[in-house]
């Protein structure tokens, strides 16, 4: 176990904005995936070997889907907690030089 934390929120802002990033490419992905499905429509036949195959296709094809979905939200919510936590640890930094100077002026 460490005997120190060092943190830099600095970086954490930086990589907070390159995670949004992240979200906003996913978000394009989801999208773009989301309209080529409704645009293959229904590529099954109406046969018993159709029904067999949506069997198997439909459930994966819902799943991923929702995945799809999800991941921007996911890398939002992370960006936003990195940011967040950059804000807490550089005013928790900002106090503690703060504390420094009161408890050792300089002359």
């Amino acid at each position: 176990m460490a005997d120190f934390l060092s943190v830099d929120p600095d970086g954490l802002a930086d990589r907070s904005s390159a995670v949004a990033e992240l979200a906003r490419v996913a978000r394009a992905i989801a999208d773009r995936h989301a309209t080529s499905l409704e645009l293959l429509g229904a590529c099954w036949g109406d046969d018993e070997t159709g029904g067999k195959f949506h069997e198997v296709y439909g459930p994966a094809r819902e799943n991923l889907g929702r995945l799809m979905q999800s991941l921007p939200h996911g890398f939002e919510s992370s960006a936003d907690v990195l940011l967040g936590t950059a804000k807490r640890f550089g005013k928790t930094e900002m106090e503690n030089t703060e504390l420094g100077h009161d408890l050792h002026p300089r002359r």
